[in-house]
Order: C-alpha cells, then sequence, then structure tokens
C-alpha cells in the first residue's frame, strides 16, 4: 500500500484517517503575485478514533480512577490494533 501511512509487517496500517476528504489546490492571482493553495485534512488517524471510543466506553463504564489513565489508554490502542487487524482480513 502507498499511502504514506506507517504499517507493520502484516500490511495492517495504523495511520489511515478515520475521517479522509480529498485535498483540493488551487492557484490564484494575489496582489500580483500567484498563489497556490491547498485544502483539506486527513483527520485523526483510524487508530486513533478506535481507541478513543474503546476509552470512552470504559470511562462510562466508572471503572476508571485517575491513577489508571496510562493503563486503560495502552488497553484501549490493543484494542484499537485487534479491531484495525480484524478490519484488514
Amino acid at each position: 500500500m502507498e499511502s504514506g501511512h506507517e504499517t507493520e509487517n502484516n500490511g495492517i496500517d495504523k495511520n489511515e484517517p478515520a475521517f479522509p476528504c480529498e485535498w483540493t489546490e488551487e492557484t490564484e492571482e494575489l496582489k500580483g503575485l500567484m498563489v497556490k493553495r491547498k485544502f483539506g485534512t486527513t483527520g485523526m488517524t483510524l487508530r486513533d478514533y478506535f481507541a478513543a471510543k474503546v476509552f470512552a466506553g470504559l470511562v462510562g463504564q466508572n471503572i476508571l480512577t485517575k491513577e489508571r489513565y496510562d493503563f486503560i489508554a495502552t488497553i484501549s490502542y490493543s484494542a484499537a490494533d485487534a479491531m484495525l487487524e480484524a478490519r484488514s482480513k
């Protein structure tokens, strides 16, 4: 895959955009100069989106304490990685 995103050995793209959009390019004259502008964004990664959903679900269950956020964040990204792997099958 030639996406320019980080991939693992198994080809899972961990940085695929969650909300991709088209990049647009336009050239216009501005005060006598030609200016090229690009519009668009890749948004958050799909991995971040999945991890945030898992994290929010766990917070909603009130199973978190302030001291356990790092641990739960790690679990959330592990779950996101598993979702990306399942998605690629």
